[in-house]
């Protein structure tokens, strides 16, 4: 049985549809982070085989803990999609991780730990391993950022969301840029986190792979919504 507080059946609606954005954003938060630990897995399980040094537990803590955060907080506060109210009733038996969730997971992740090898190996060819290393911790941490910008809607691509209806996450993501550029920038703390400063060619490389995962991300969601 429902009760109706005001006797209105317009609230109805309106919680059908607060209900529905709820569990959107709660699936965008969690494909934002667990697609972040799948790439450092990969990334890590890579980088053992080939036997490279590539990141220390203090960038995954510190990525994880840190610059996730905030980003994840605020993809929870997404405005719900126009389409949210047209789209079938989800069934009970349902996964979680159905319509596509978990292979896209699967694919962004092995994107960001593509990136975040690539960023490494290029750096590597042409610098010291301490530069590399920067290099992938800084890629590894910025690349996050962009990603979630291309989740705030199951649907519809990047370019066609208002780029400020989402303010909270503008806001996550330039502290968090700040802060990871704080780490790498800063003497001293730059010594804790292993790693040192980059000049500007190589703050140029990590962020063209930072920003890649946008155009990986837009051509994935085109090609897999054709089939």
């Amino acid at each position: 049985d429902m009760v109706l507080a005001d006797d209105n059946f317009a609230t109805i609606v309106a919680a059908v549809e607060e209900g529905r954005k709820i569990f959107s954003n709660i699936r965008k938060a969690v494909h934002f982070l667990l697609s972040t630990h799948l790439g450092e897995v990969l990334a890590l399980f890579i980088a053992t085989l080939l036997n490279w040094e590539i990141l220390y537990p203090i960038h995954l803590l510190w990525v994880n803990l840190i610059i996730d955060t905030l980003p994840a907080l605020a993809l929870g506060m997404e405005k719900p999609e126009e389409n949210i109210m047209r789209q079938k009733p989800r069934k009970s038996e349902a996964n979680f991780f159905a319509g596509g969730l978990g292979t896209n997971i699967i694919v962004h992740g092995v994107m960001k730990g593509f990136l975040v090898l690539a960023t490494f190996f290029a750096a590597r060819s042409i610098h010291s391993q301490e530069i590399a290393v920067t290099a992938a911790f800084t890629t590894l941490g910025l690349v996050q950022l962009a990603h979630a910008f291309t989740l705030r809607s199951e649907y519809k691509p990047i370019w066609k969301m208002p780029v400020f209806g989402n303010k909270p996450l503008i806001l996550a993501a330039a502290l968090s840029a700040l802060l990871q550029i704080i780490v790498v920038v800063l003497p001293g703390l730059n010594d804790i986190f292993k790693v040192v400063q980059l000049k500007w060619e190589e703050w140029a490389i990590t962020a063209a792979a930072s920003l890649a995962i946008i155009p990986l991300v837009e051509i994935y969601r085109r090609c897999s919504h054709k089939t």
